[in-house]
């Protein structure tokens, strides 16, 4: 919900999108909680700027932790961008 919340929609109506689009996003969750290592796949750069930006905001996460030792891990998710529309699909 943060990055539904906090997701600029103009991006998506500035864009005139015609259909959903779907963006994959890559990030590490580090052994202190932080995001690092973030990328964006798409070809839109306004729309990796967007996302970059909403995940630079993220809050400081639980990190994983392996044998009673916080440890770093890859994530990824994937944002669906609908045209004209209020609609954010975040699936992880």
């Amino acid at each position: 919900t943060f990055i539904k919340r906090e997701f600029n929609l103009s991006v998506s109506k500035d864009l005139n999108l015609s259909e959903p689009k779907q963006v994959e996003a890559f990030f590490i969750i580090n052994e202190n909680g932080n995001l690092t290592g973030m990328k964006v796949r798409d070809s839109e750069l306004s729309i990796q700027a967007e996302i970059l930006r909403v995940l630079r905001k993220m809050p400081v996460m639980k990190p994983a932790t392996h044998n009673g030792k916080s440890v770093s891990v890859l994530c990824s998710i994937i944002i669906i961008v609908f045209p004209l529309s209020t609609n954010l699909l975040i699936t992880l």
